[in-house]
């Protein structure tokens, strides 16, 4: 409305509008779609220029982040770089090597008594969140020569109790033990919605679980008197969980649980790593 009343006054008027369509992911703030899908019904005698080359992400990265996208985009986004890594991992398939189980070994090098204290939420009782931070712990372990390593989440909460900050406190405490400020300094944890204009070598999305990727809020139902429908908020869920995607440079790392795995994630499942008996 304000570049239109600009324009009333200034016949003149220029604009240059630059965005992405597959990154659209701000409905929930007013954002709509439909000024990118028709474009030259408000603004007449536009010229378009689509970009899809990606400059950023290795081959294998691209192909998978189509795959997501397959369904609401007819292009595709064109790798220019290549190789790339996509992996899953199954999370629930991780050992906890713990003083109060029965299978605990005193000996064993990968003793997990540091992920629990009685003074933050990591407590005994959330093991699922604490085999998603030993998950990243050996993920970062061995690809230490990264430069950079961007752990998303889809919210602000890992878990019922646990904020993505406790998580993040509780990683950044586990190297600080270790004094390793070098591996400290590389990582950096977010929402996925907070990730958009980033990038990073290592991505790791956590909780790639039906009911995180799609979250589908119950207040998406009262935005059906502004015309939007469930499906047009499964399409900006889409788009969020392929903005993490391309976040990645070098290697993806997928974090779920079988059984639970995302709608998103099936559409063209990677590999499961299994690498240093990951799981």
């Amino acid at each position: 409305k304000i570049i239109s009343a600009l324009k009333k006054y200034n016949k003149e008027l220029k604009l240059l509008c630059v965005g992405d369509d597959w990154q659209a992911i701000n409905g929930f703030a007013g954002s709509d779609i439909k000024y990118f899908k028709r474009f030259n019904e408000y603004f007449d005698n536009a010229v378009v220029l689509n970009m899809f080359k990606n400059y950023r992400s290795g081959r294998e990265i691209i192909n998978y982040s189509n795959k997501i996208s397959n369904e609401s985009f007819s292009e595709y986004s064109i790798p220019v770089i290549n190789n790339g890594e996509v992996w899953r991992v199954n999370t629930d398939k991780l050992f906890l090597n713990l003083n109060n189980s029965k299978h605990y070994n005193e000996q064993a090098e990968d003793d997990d008594k540091y992920l629990f204290s009685d003074r933050d939420a990591f407590e005994s009782s959330r093991q699922d969140i604490c085999k998603y931070l030993k998950v990243c712990k050996k993920i970062i372990d061995t690809n230490k020569n990264a430069k950079s390593i961007l752990i998303l989440n889809r919210t602000n909460n890992v878990g019922k109790d646990v904020s993505l900050k406790n998580f993040e406190d509780k990683l950044n405490e586990i190297y600080e033990k270790q004094k390793d400020k070098n591996i400290k300094s590389k990582i950096e944890v977010n929402t996925s919605h907070s990730s958009k204009g980033k990038e990073a070598d290592i991505v790791i999305i956590l909780k790639v679980v039906r009911g995180n990727y799609p979250l589908i809020h119950p207040d998406n139902e009262l935005f059906q008197i502004f015309g939007k429908s469930l499906n047009d908020a499964v399409i900006e869920e889409r788009n969020i969980f392929y903005v993490s995607c391309t976040r990645a440079r070098k290697k993806l790392f997928l974090l779920t649980e079988e059984g639970l795995e995302s709608e998103f994630l099936l559409v063209n499942n990677p590999d499961t790593y299994d690498n240093n008996n990951l799981i």
